[in-house]
C-alpha cells in the first residue's frame, strides 16, 4: 500500500505520518520496522533494499521516502528523468512491484519450503557420509557442525545486526545486548553440561 502525504502545512503532514506509524503496532516496534530514505539521495536499489526487508515482528514496514516528489520535479527539469510523470512512476513502480512481503504471506511459505528441503537434503547427505552404526551420527561431527553454525550466526550479528542498530541510533542496546546473549549462552553451556 502507498500512501502520498503532500501538502504546505507540515503540522498536518506529520500527524498524518503519525497515524500511519501507530497503526505498525508497539512504538518500539514501529521504530524497528520503519525505514527513511531521503528523496534527494536515494536510488532505486535503497527503495527495493529498505521495500523488501522483511517486518520485524509486526505484519508490515513502513518506508518513508521524503521529498520524493521535490526530488523526481528537480530531476525533470535539469533533463535527467524521463519527464515529470514518467519519473513519478518509476519512483513509485519500483516500490509497487516489490510485491508482497514475507510478512503478509506472500513469500514466506515458498521460503519455508525451500528451508525444509535444504535441511532434509543436509541430513541426508550426513548420514551417508559420516553416519555411525544405528543411523547415530558421531558427536565429533555434531561439534563441528554446531561450531560452523555458531560461526556463522556469530558473523551475521556483528556484520550485518550490529551495524542496522547503530543506523537506527541504538548503539548502546544492541552491544548490551549481544553481551547478554553471550553471558546468557555461556551460563547455560556451564549448567548444562
Amino acid at each position: 500500500m502507498i500512501y502520498l502525504i503532500h501538502g504546505d502545512e507540515e503540522f498536518l503532514r506529520a500527524e498524518a505520518l503519525a497515524e500511519i506509524k501507530t497503526a505498525l503496532g508497539p512504538p518500539e516496534f514501529a521504530q524497528l520496522n520503519t525505514a527513511e530514505l531521503d528523496g534527494a539521495r536515494f536510488s532505486r536499489a535503497d527503495l527495493h533494499h529498505a521495500c523488501d526487508a522483511m517486518p520485524f515482528l509486526a505484519p508490515r514496514r513502513l518506508v518513508i521516502l521524503n521529498g520524493a516528489l521535490t526530488a523526481f520535479a528537480r530531476k525533470a527539469q535539469r533533463g535527467q528523468g524521463k519527464g515529470r510523470g514518467q519519473a513519478d512512476a518509476a519512483g513509485v513502480r519500483s516500490a509497487e512491484d516489490a510485491g508482497p512481503s514475507a510478512g503478509e504471506g506472500g513469500e514466506a511459505l515458498p521460503a519455508a519450503a525451500k528451508e525444509l528441503r535444504g535441511a532434509l537434503i543436509a541430513y541426508l547427505a550426513i548420514q551417508l557420509v559420516v553416519g555411525g552404526s544405528g543411523g547415530v551420527i558421531p558427536p565429533q561431527v555434531m561439534g563441528v557442525l554446531f561450531g560452523a553454525v555458531a560461526g556463522i550466526m556469530v558473523y551475521i550479528s556483528l556484520d550485518e545486526l550490529l551495524p542496522t542498530s547503530r543506523a537506527y541510533g541504538k548503539d548502546h542496546d544492541s552491544i548490551l545486548g549481544l553481551v547478554a546473549g553471550m553471558f546468557v549462552m555461556a551460563v547455560s553451556m556451564l549448567l548444562l553440561g
